[in-house]
């Protein structure tokens, strides 16, 4: 039985060396080209190699993404790129063009190839053709579910997400973004027209009121900590964290918490802090759509920690079940808008002095958005890694 994988997201060499000191047991990151997350720092050649020998010293793997759709006149760049990823002793690809599969198994006998998700396999016929034209792994289709990845486990190994941005659209197969501004996110330049905001309009152009909040297409961050033992029992042998486009404290965190929870062993951060757009276990567990939806904000919800009891003059008084430091950052939502500040100074357990140019109103529920105690122990322990090699 193969073991089970935790893969972090890498978009630049910061995040993955956070990623794999947090506990990733892979990454998965792209080049300056040919990724379909061309907005992430990315590697350059140089700075792959330096990846792959920083990951394999310590017994990790690193899949490189080529999964954009190609251009005929591409294709010998194309070559010259997965043959330079072959040389670098990589672990695999991940592609979303069919046509790039039997070009890539034609020239490079060894090399490991997978589906991206962006290919939308999400059923045992996806799975039983995957492996007819030899694939050796399948990311499956955010939109499966526990049963469906149950039953492609069977047929061949699967990746599947467990954490991060959900996508409006089919498995990230959206024209939105190039119809709308002329980026194509099946190139790797998504511009994220579903975070914008939208009316919903009838045949008679009256608009639809009955929706709380105006981001009528911006879906909640996928959470599946809770929902690990299922995950688990599911078959599939990779379990995906999304969020290249993420700082390094994401990367930690994310990592360092479901290793802990496979682990069974006691999680010291959070990432829930660093980024959300409020949580949904996703479509693994069969979601409604109201339950799918964050419509309200796009925004980094962070975690609630208590309410206001007054504000004036910049001084803060709050009711909140933890104390907080200087630097910490702090948001107000309502409705569709949001209202925010950093800490200047501590005053008391309870009261700070707050640069926020807005007024918090009393009993308004407070999120903290930066916690500044967490990024300082978070880089304690970036900053002070011992491994045995």
């Amino acid at each position: 039985m193969k073991k089970l994988e935790l893969l972090s997201p890498a978009g630049d060499m910061e995040k993955l060396k956070a990623a794999l000191i947090g506990g990733a047991d892979a990454v998965y990151l792209a080049g300056k080209n040919f990724g379909a997350r061309k907005s992430a720092g990315n590697f350059t050649n140089e700075e792959m190699i330096e990846a792959i020998h920083f990951a394999h010293l310590r017994d990790r793997k690193v899949f490189v993404t080529v999964n954009i759709l190609f251009y005929d006149d591409e294709l010998s760049e194309v070559y010259k790129y997965i043959q330079f990823l072959n040389n670098a002793n990589v672990d695999g690809i991940l592609v979303q063009d069919i046509g790039l599969i039997d070009f890539a198994q034609s020239n490079f006998k060894d090399l490991e190839i997978h589906a991206s998700t962006q290919m939308g396999i999400h059923s045992s016929y996806g799975a039983n053709w995957a492996k007819r034209v030899g694939l050796d792994r399948i990311v499956m289709a955010r939109e499966s579910t526990l049963d469906q990845v149950r039953e492609s486990s069977k047929i061949i190994d699967t990746e599947i997400f467990i954490h991060g941005a959900h996508c409006i659209s089919y498995s990230g197969q959206c024209l939105m973004s190039s119809l709308i501004g002329g980026r194509s996110g099946n190139r790797g330049e998504c511009a994220q027209p579903c975070r914008k905001i939208y009316q919903l309009v009838d045949a008679n152009g009256n608009v639809n009121r009955s929706i709380d909040g105006e981001y009528l297409l911006s879906p909640k961050d996928m959470f599946t900590l809770d929902h690990i033992e299922e995950i688990k029992n599911s078959g599939a042998m990779s379990l995906k964290i999304e969020g290249r486009m993420k700082n390094k404290y994401y990367a930690y965190a994310t990592a360092h918490e479901y290793k802990q929870r496979l682990l069974n062993e006691v999680i010291t951060y959070s990432s829930a802090v660093i980024f959300n757009r409020e949580y949904t276990p996703g479509r693994l567990f069969k979601m409604n759509d109201d339950e799918f939806m964050n419509s309200r904000s796009p925004e980094n919800h962070g975690v609630e920690i208590g309410r206001v009891v007054s504000h004036r003059d910049k001084i803060l008084t709050i009711d909140a079940d933890r104390e907080l430091s200087k630097g910490d950052e702090l948001k107000i939502f309502r409705g569709s808008k949001s209202v925010g500040g950093r800490i200047e100074s501590v005053v008391s357990k309870t009261v700070y002095r707050i640069n926020s140019k807005m007024e918090f109103k009393k009993d308004e529920i407070i999120h903290l958005t930066y916690d500044t105690e967490m990024v300082k122990n978070i880089d304690e322990e970036l900053n002070n890694e011992k491994r045995v090699i």
